[in-house]
């Protein structure tokens, strides 16, 4: 780098030359646009704004919501873990919908017999064959969800 001393005679000729030009000028039309752009931003519903521009109201039902599901998503995946009060309160649902403790159990009985057929090695195979299968699902759905924030974006 130089140093504030080393200063090179080219550097002040630009300099001056640039200070010389007259400023630029805005395009005439360009406080239309603008004005016309922000109309447009005003101008959506709600839902297409971001989260911090929603009414109070519906951010506290999407609060509510995720809240309900991320509870509902705990209380099933602790539901498998043995005796615990989620596992009574399950039980007493499950005494309330005889059905679904049938159905469940049906289905339980069906893969127990499934995978009791299949050699381990069958298994492992399934096994990482859904896991691909999952895998490719959820790609799509970010590459779809990339490609519609890119083409489907207002210029």
């Amino acid at each position: 780098m130089n140093s504030p001393e080393q200063k090179n005679p080219w550097e002040d000729a630009l300099d001056s030359a640039l200070k010389s030009l007259p400023p630029r000028s805005a395009p005439a039309a360009l406080e239309a646009r603008v004005l016309a752009a922000i109309a447009a931003r005003q101008a959506k519903p709600w839902w297409r704004k971001g989260f911090a521009f929603w009414p109070p109201a519906m951010r506290l039902v999407f609060l509510i919501v995720t809240a309900t599901l991320a509870v509902g998503t705990a209380w099933v995946l602790l539901r498998n873990a043995g005796s615990s009060p989620v596992a009574a309160i399950g039980d007493t649902l499950g005494a309330a919908f005889r059905w679904w403790g049938q159905a469940r159990s049906l289905a339980g009985d069906l893969l127990r017999l499934a995978a009791d057929s299949l050699s381990p090695a069958a298994q492992l195979w399934l096994l990482t064959g859904i896991g691909l299968i999952a895998l490719c699902y959820a790609t799509l759905i970010g590459t779809g969800a990339a490609l519609y924030r890119i083409f489907m974006r207002p210029q």
